[in-house]
């Protein structure tokens, strides 16, 4: 409904922001990560999830896209909601929840206040693959603005040999790196690496 909004900040509690925009205040729930990052502020853009359920509607924002992205993979998992999920960035900065899932480091996720081990697992079991494959595709963005013919070439190659697109962007993005700019070498490096001939 709506993606973020731009107002002056009235007032920072615990977990709570207070937005005016055009006359109207708007209450968020907010992590603590959020909290930090307004402080001195007058004004702010806060990304922003609308929370619509039976017994309950409440209005959730983010100081940045990558922690509303996190919100929602935290509330994809069945028994995380939005209490948890707030719960979670607060005790936690974006960039190490994500290492910690992608290294399955359960017991940093599960030091964070409010949350168990099993819940722990859980998020690690729930969303590694899905970080994972989001991470090698960025990564795969990044160094694509260099020159991204030869290197889409080389995945389409590899893609019609039956390698899945995340693995073929995992070896064409080793490949580069590697110093090989030439469709030909980074096939053959990549398919070395994935254990071809």
């Amino acid at each position: 409904m709506f993606n973020y909004i731009i107002g002056r900040i009235i007032s920072l509690g615990e977990n709570f922001l207070v937005l005016e925009n055009n006359g109207i205040g708007f209450e968020f729930n907010v992590s603590s990560f959020t909290i930090s990052n307004l402080q001195g502020k007058d004004e702010a853009k806060i990304y922003t999830y609308l929370y619509v359920r039976e017994d309950n509607i409440s209005l959730l924002g983010f100081y940045d896209e990558s922690e509303k992205n996190m919100f929602l993979n935290l509330i994809s998992i069945s028994g995380i909601g939005t209490k948890a999920a707030i719960s979670i960035l607060s005790g936690i900065s974006v960039n190490n929840l994500t290492n910690a899932i992608l290294n399955a480091n359960v017991s940093a996720i599960a030091a964070i206040k409010g949350i168990g081990k099993k819940t722990a697992e859980r998020v690690v079991l729930e969303l590694k693959n899905k970080l994972n494959i989001v991470s090698v595709e960025n990564s795969f963005e990044q160094i694509a603005n260099i020159d991204s013919s030869y290197m889409n070439d080389a995945i389409n190659v590899l893609i019609s040999l039956g390698i899945s697109r995340s693995e073929s962007i995992k070896a064409v993005d080793k490949a580069v790196k590697n110093g090989l700019k030439e469709t030909e070498d980074i096939i053959t490096f990549s398919l070395k690496n994935l254990g071809g001939n």
